[in-house]
Parts: C-alpha cells; structure tokens; sequence
C-alpha cells in the first residue's frame, strides 16, 4: 500500500477537504472565494478516480490518530500505562486534570475521518464505475471506526453526525444507543461490498476488507454485550481462511516490509514521510515509551508493574518465561537491549523506582537511527495493527463462552497459546466455570495483547474501568461517574448548543 501512503498525503486534500471535515473543525477556517483554476468541492467529484482519492484521505486519519494521540490515551488511561514525570500526563493518568488537548485531539479527528467518508458516501450515486460500490463500503467502515473511538472516549452522547456538514449546521445530541445502531448499520451495508483480503492486489495491502469490517462489527456487538450477534461475525472471519497465525509472535511488531497474513486491519507507516522527506514521516511511536526520558525517548508512558507482574504467573512449555515477555515489556531480566543500553542505564533515571519496565512492542528497535548514541526522532514505520487474528481468536473465545460453549472456547485460547510455546489451557486448567474462564481470558488477552491498545475497549467491556480496578495505583484516584468518559472539548460545546457536557466535568 505504498502507493497509498504516497497519494493521500498529497497537497489535493489540503485543498479539497478543508470543508469536507465535520463542524468539529469548521471554526478554524475562513470562507474565501477559491481561485477558479483550482479544483474545489464543485469541480473535484467527477470520476472514480476522484471518489478513490476521497477514501485514501480517512486511510490518512489513521496514520495521524494511530501516530501518537491513541497511544497516548489508551495505554495510559487503561491499567497497562502510567506516566512517572511531572509533566503533562501526570495527572491525566491519574484521573486528576483533564488533558483537553488528548482529548480534544480525538474529537477532531475522528469527525475529521466520518466528514471524509461522508463526502464519499453522498457523492458516490452521481459517479459511475466499477469500483465505486467497493470506494462506497470504505468509506463506511471509516464512520463506523471513527464512531466506534468516539463511543468509546466520550460514551453516548456525542454529535449525532449523519451526512456532510455545513459550518452553520449544529448537529445533535445522540441518544442512548444512537451511534451503536449507526455503527451497525454502516458496517452491514459496507460488508457486502468489501473484497477480501486475498482480492486485492499486494500494492493495496492495507485497505479495508469484508474481514475487517466482520471484526470491526463483531468488536461493536461486543462492547454492548451483544456475544451471540458478536459470535457469529468472528465465526465468518475464523472461516474464510484469509488469516492465521505468524509462526513468530514477535513479526507482527517489526518493520518487515511484507504482508502481514495476521493483521486484519492496519495503519500504514512509512519510514521516511510520504514524500520522501525524514521531517515529514508520519510514525513517532518509537520515542514514547521508553521508561525515562533519555538519549533522545520521549519516556511519555511507562508500562506499569501489573504486565510484568501478570507474565510471572506462568512458564512456557520447556520452564523458560513466557517468550511474549521480553517481546511486550523491557525489564530487570530482559535478554534484549533498549536503544542500545541495557535495562540499568534506563532504571537509573526513573523517578519512581517503583516503575521496573517500559514498553517494548512497537519501539522499532532494528530502525531506529542514532546519532552518537542519541535518538533521532521521526525515523520508525513499522506497520501498526488496530485488529490482529490473535485478538479475534481471543474475542471469539469470550463470545463463546458468554453464550455457554466454554469447552468449545478452550481451542481458541489454546491455538493463540501454542503459537508461544505456552502449554494449552485444557490441560493447565480444565474444566473451569464460565466466570472462572472470562478471568483467565482476561489475563490471556493482556499477556498477548499488551501495548496494542484494546486494553482500554477490554476494561470498558468487562466493567472493569472504574475507582475498583487494583491493577493500576492510578485508579485510586479515579472518579466513578466521572472518569467513565472525559470531557467533551469545551470549544466544541460553545460552538454546539445541542452538545452538554459529561457528568462531574
């Protein structure tokens, strides 16, 4: 999906969808004539060409959002994250200020990524081609994953946004269960008209398939505690034989440059910036997560004592650490450097000793360039995976066992534990109850899936985000009725008379 990465970062959506964004963003720009020898709403949506370049501008969102906001918001308000320095996420991760511009941040583009769908989907009647049905069920999908972050950071009642907006339009408040029903229905009548993973050409890895939309819906049903709905989708997605397993867990978070037959859906990043130019890339991630801030890291989030603590519960199958633990987390015992420094020289400077590991997964450790021992930043495009195979097999597993198949379940937990050298869970711990199955599942899901950012929709799904939650001394400070969600950026309440803010905020 080169190819991709090239164009939709081309000057063309600069000036084509400054009004194609929702009236989140509508403030920032003035109203000027526009030049007649430049293309604008009026002349750009002509062919299907036109209609392509539509959709390829919300594969763009994908790269700016999964750069760094979700990073930031989901590790560190989950239970996997923490921060240890008295700067701006201090207190955010713990629950104690509210760090508008992450949230803000994610407001804008999510509306920024279902204003571009949108143009495509009210555009696409007038346009004739071949593809346009499949350009269509793309853009979709966009407004349900865009509604789906939505839902997910600020909850039900967000801006009801059904079509393009004009900057004088004021959407309204969606009611309870108002932007599930939109995500469903967007996603069903996208599914049909999306091909599989196997129909599109290699230069196209990384568009939206049937399987990503199957998942993406069966992820929905899910948060609503919709299994049997939910079972049935990831069932298909099981079946159609378009993805497995990597023989090496660890390949889905290096920089391979090859199609990733375990990634169901995936942001695209480029090494260096989409025209070629090292100040423009696009993937920061790698200078995040180490445990201080040093040699040029970022040291932004630290993972938090419960991954390590939660990957000691368990040997492999020859006595040796589970093989995911030095491939998640950097620690005491890692067999791998950090950047090129051993774990000592990154503990020496942590604020808190208490904080014994950082995120490994995603740092990009083979790339990243240095310059006499200090980071340089923007050098990192490793692909990252919103939706992985392992994750469906385990979100399978729960459905199952939620609709009573618990024994049936088992060989789906078991086929993500194999693949690590972990002994099967049918043999480990046979016959557990259906509540002793979900806790296990709930420690199978962190350990696999650590860092990849579902840590957050897991804990929301399992009522487990709340003032209760012991994983996390963060959440000591959380606020039950408040924290739940956070706060719907003020700008957008002052330019919205139909928008109340959140509880308690």
């Amino acid at each position: 999906m080169k190819e991709i990465n090239n164009i939709v970062m081309k000057n063309i959506f600069n000036k084509t969808f400054l009004l194609a964004i929702t009236l989140s963003l509508a403030a920032c720009f003035d109203l000027e004539k526009t030049d007649p020898n430049q293309q604008n709403e009026d002349t750009f949506w002509t062919n299907q060409d036109q209609l392509e370049s539509g959709v390829y501008a919300c594969y763009d969102v994908l790269q700016i959002y999964w750069r760094d906001v979700a990073q930031w918001l989901y590790c560190g308000l989950s239970d996997e994250g923490t921060n240890e320095f008295p700067y701006e996420f201090y207190d955010v991760f713990r629950f104690r200020g509210d760090d508008l511009n992450r949230f803000q941040d994610t407001w804008i583009v999510m509306y920024n990524m279902i204003g571009r769908a949108y143009q495509v989907i009210e555009r696409a009647p007038d346009i004739s081609g071949a593809k346009v049905s499949q350009i269509t069920a793309e853009a979709r999908f966009f407004v349900a994953l865009g509604y789906y972050h939505l839902q997910l950071v600020f909850g039900d009642h967000v801006a009801y946004v059904d079509g393009i907006q004009s900057p004088a339009d004021r959407p309204p408040r969606a009611e309870a269960g108002q932007i599930y029903e939109m995500m469903e229905e967007q996603l069903e009548l996208a599914i049909p008209d999306l091909p599989l993973a196997s129909e599109y050409r290699d230069s196209d890895y990384g568009r939206i398939t049937k399987g990503a939309a199957q998942a993406m819906l069966g992820k929905v049903h899910m948060q609503q505690g919709e299994y049997a709905e939910a079972e049935a989708l990831f069932e298909q997605v099981i079946n159609s034989g378009e993805y497995e397993l990597l023989d090496d867990f660890e390949d889905n978070f290096r920089n391979l440059n090859t199609i990733n037959s375990e990634a169901i859906l995936t942001t695209n990043f480029v090494s260096f910036g989409t025209e070629g130019n090292e100040a423009n890339d696009w993937n920061l991630r790698p200078m995040f997560f180490s445990m201080v801030e040093s040699n040029g890291a970022y040291g932004d989030v630290q993972a938090t004592n419960f991954i390590l603590e939660s990957f000691q519960t368990e040997n492999d199958a020859d006595g040796d650490p589970d093989p995911r633990l030095d491939a998640t987390i950097f620690h005491e015992n890692s067999s791998r450097l950090y950047y090129g420094e051993p774990w000592e020289f990154w503990y020496a400077e942590v604020p808190n000793p208490d904080i014994v590991s950082g995120f490994y997964k995603y740092s990009e450790q083979e790339i990243v360039a240095t310059n006499d021992g200090q980071l340089i930043d923007q050098m990192a495009g490793t692909n990252f995976n919103l939706i992985r195979y392992a994750d469906v097999l385990l979100l399978y597993a729960e459905a199952l066992n939620a609709t009573g198949s618990t024994g049936e379940a088992y060989d789906y937990v078991d086929e993500v534990r194999e693949r690590s050298n972990m002994n099967p869970l049918s043999v480990v711990k046979p016959g557990l109850s259906q509540s002793e199955f979900l806790e296990q599942l709930k420690h199978e899901r962190l350990v696999e899936l650590a860092g990849e950012l579902v840590r957050f929709d897991d804990l929301k799904r399992w009522g487990d985000y709340s003032s209760s939650n012991t994983n996390d001394p963060n959440f000591e400070t959380f606020t039950d009725g408040k924290n739940d969600v956070g706060p719907i950026p003020q700008i957008e309440l002052d330019l919205n008379p139909n928008l109340i803010q959140n509880p308690n905020y």
